[in-house]
């Protein structure tokens, strides 16, 4: 897989970019949903699923073989 090129990375907090916060909620409410496609309970997901799967497009994902290896964060694919 080739890389992209990053001509301009910044950093900030949370507090100073809504966007941030914003970022790691929908991160966070995604990792739920994958833990629950691959087969961990959780009523959070059960609620999130409606909300998060919609704005999920195929080309956005990275390749993997199994849902439990998408919801282990640093599992390697096999």
């Amino acid at each position: 897989m080739k890389g992209i090129a990053l001509p301009h990375l910044l950093r900030g907090s949370s507090e100073q970019h809504p966007s941030i916060q914003l970022a790691d909620l929908l991160a966070g409410a995604t990792a739920a949903v994958a833990e629950r496609h691959a087969g961990t309970s959780s009523p959070a997901a059960d609620d999130l699923l409606h909300v998060i799967v919609p704005l999920v497009e195929n080309e956005s994902l990275l390749p993997y073989n199994s849902a439990a290896t998408l919801a282990r964060p640093g599992a390697a694919s096999h």
